[in-house]
């Protein structure tokens, strides 16, 4: 809530503050009024939004992160979604980047994706350099795609992203694990054995 890099509202709240300080110094002295005095919340209400908008601290960054991972998933852009996982990548299937990468692009050929819904991300306190979040989606296949000839084409899906701050201070994704499908656990060593 204090946090003046993450929201204008603190500023804000200071500039009305302030406002009415200078508002009441101004009526009582009125032989001490200067022009300038009034500028003061109006720079508090610049600052606010200009703090707000020019300082992208860590759960903005890993918001952004994972927005762009939606939106990777969502065009099924690979080399977009490489981008954003970090080289020591790895989760309980997968054994590093590159074959969680394979995997992706033999299951998208089999099953290419024609929308993906966010319903909820969840950001732990993040710890730099580390953070997690878990996302559920639903997801949404082509009519002719594996998943909908064999299972249904519309799914709800639930994964826990490891998210790991880098030496550059961007975040990457580290593992990424499933959670669920259509409220059922599932990992993926119970879904990869179809792909």
């Amino acid at each position: 809530m204090w946090n003046v890099f993450e929201q204008p509202w603190t500023l804000l709240a200071a500039a009305g503050v302030v406002l009415l300080i200078v508002m009441t110094f101004r009526a009582v002295c009125p032989d001490r009024q200067r022009h300038w005095q009034m500028a003061i919340p109006v720079i508090l209400v610049v600052m606010a939004f200009a703090l707000d908008l020019l300082v992208a601290t860590d759960p903005e960054k890993v918001r952004a992160l994972m927005s762009d991972a939606m939106t990777a998933g969502r065009k099924e852009d690979i080399p977009g979604l490489e981008r954003l996982l970090a080289e020591d990548y790895r989760d309980s299937y997968h054994r590093d980047k590159r074959h969680l990468i394979e995997h992706a692009r033999t299951a998208l050929a089999q099953s290419p994706i024609a929308a993906i819904k966010q319903i909820s991300l969840d950001l732990e306190p993040i710890k730099p350099p580390n953070a997690s979040a878990a996302m559920f989606a639903m997801t949404t296949f082509d009519p002719n795609s594996l998943v909908a000839a064999n299972y249904k084409p519309i799914l709800f899906v639930g994964l826990r992203f490891s998210l790991a701050k880098q030496p550059d201070r961007r975040w990457l994704i580290k593992a990424i694990e499933l959670v669920e499908v259509d409220k059922q656990p599932l990992t993926w060593g119970q879904v990869s054995s179809n792909f």
